[in-house]
């Protein structure tokens, strides 16, 4: 008798339940990016600061948004997903949030410099301030991150907060390489479209960007699955960010070939260290990888 009023869900398949999430996590990005991309389209660019700004806010948040519908539409919760900064703040996993990024463009950037395949030519606007071109890159980057933090939370409570675990769970073969390749899809309409900052061709921008986006998400999922936090990832997406928009760009005279994320030294640079992450360890695991059951389901 008590088996017959024991809800369905309590036996359901756990691979097939997490699969059930990925798929509407990912309707529900599609299907809410298919309304916003438009509004960019004709409403931002470099004509209008403002109200391009804003599109890309809404566009970056909608991976939490999609989440945020996913786990109530399947009765999910947010049991997996703890918000304390506890992890963040290991010294393991705060290195490699803060040393990769910057490694990675140290590396692309000065040998790209050395070569001659990009121009040094920092701006006059850093000469008046009266620094040294590597400090006020280093105070611009430093203030910009806040910012970049609030931008990468909005997708990293999507793709790595939601969607990775789910693909460990699915399944489905080499789920962090999926999660990669969404990711970077993700990125690729905004380049086709000419609202991503990206190299002088489209098409070697589309390969180079889904190259060294797909090889960073492997170390922002490894930290995500690591230490069953978000903030690891946020932050190591916002130093990303921080560093190529806010500190090695702006010093670099024109877009090329080979820096930028669609770059072909700088998705070399970001394959090797994804690499060397992968083959190491972040932090202790922390065992948040199997979603959590619905809710009436306990």
């Amino acid at each position: 008798m008590s088996e017959a009023l024991t809800p369905p869900q309590a036996h359901a398949d756990p691979t097939r339940r997490a699969r059930r999430g990925v798929w509407v996590f990912l309707f529900m990005v599609g299907a809410v990016a298919l309304v916003f991309a438009p509004l960019r389209l004709a409403f931002g660019g470099p004509d209008h600061p403002r109200t391009d700004f804003a599109c890309m806010v809404t566009l970056v948040w909608i991976p939490a948004l999609a989440a945020t519908f996913a786990r109530g539409r399947l009765g999910e919760g947010f049991a997996d997903q703890p918000l304390g900064l506890a992890p963040a703040l290991a010294p393991r996993p705060l290195l490699v949030a803060l040393l990769f990024p910057l490694g990675v463009m140290s590396v692309s950037y000065g040998v790209s410099w050395a070569f001659g395949l990009a121009p040094f030519a920092p701006p006059a606007d850093l000469a008046r301030e009266g620094l040294h071109p590597a400090l006020a890159s280093a105070g611009h980057v430093l203030g910009g991150l806040p910012l970049w933090i609030f931008l990468a939370l909005g997708e990293e409570l999507g793709w790595r907060g939601y969607l990775v675990p789910r693909l460990v769970a699915s399944g489905w073969r080499f789920p962090l390489l999926l999660s990669g390749l969404v990711w970077s899809g993700w990125h690729v309409p905004a380049v086709l479209f000419g609202h991503y900052p990206a190299g002088p061709s489209v098409l070697l921008s589309t390969i180079g960007i889904v190259l060294t986006l797909t090889a960073f998400a492997f170390v922002l999922a490894r930290l995500r699955l690591d230490t069953g936090s978000v903030w690891p990832p946020t932050l190591a997406h916002a130093m990303w960010n921080a560093v190529l928009f806010d500190g090695f760009e702006p010093v670099t005279g024109q877009a090329t070939h080979w820096t930028r994320e669609s770059g072909f030294v700088v998705a070399l640079v970001t394959v090797t260290g994804a690499a060397l992450v992968m083959r190491g360890f972040v932090a202790p695991r922390a065992g948040h990888v199997t979603p959590p059951r619905p809710r009436d389901a306990a």
